[in-house]
């Protein structure tokens, strides 16, 4: 039970709600899914947001680089997303959803994100 605990703080301070519930019950996750009240409720403690930024900062293994002209990296400071434009190299094979590091011109990380396309 301990660890269930742990992994639960875990995940609702990465913004998740938790539910802990008797696995043997019949269609415990259907029910769940519809909004049943069964178990433990956990409180997610961050955003979604805050939880994805946590996890893509905690991700030691980014999948490759991507550096970008200083227009992106304005935009990227603002709170933009990265567009094809602002694109001046790419490292590294990557899938769709896997993270990659940011550079500005000078190499320095500037972001971490997940991808939307896959380079190989």
């Amino acid at each position: 039970m301990v660890t269930k605990l742990q992994a639960a703080d875990l995940a609702r301070r990465s913004g998740t709600k938790v539910v802990i519930a008797q696995g043997s019950e019949t269609d415990i996750l259907i029910r769940l899914a519809k909004g049943e009240d069964i178990g433990t409720q956990f409180l997610p403690l961050a955003s979604v947001v805050e939880g994805r930024k946590r996890f893509l900062l905690a991700e030691r293994t980014a999948k490759g680089k991507i550096k970008v002209d200083d227009g992106a990296v304005k935009a990227l400071r603002q709170g933009s997303s990265l567009l094809p434009v602002g694109i001046s190299q790419i490292e590294g094979h990557f899938e769709r959803g896997d993270i990659v590091r940011i550079l500005e011109p000078n190499g320095r990380e500037v972001a971490r994100g997940l991808t939307n396309y896959a380079f190989r």
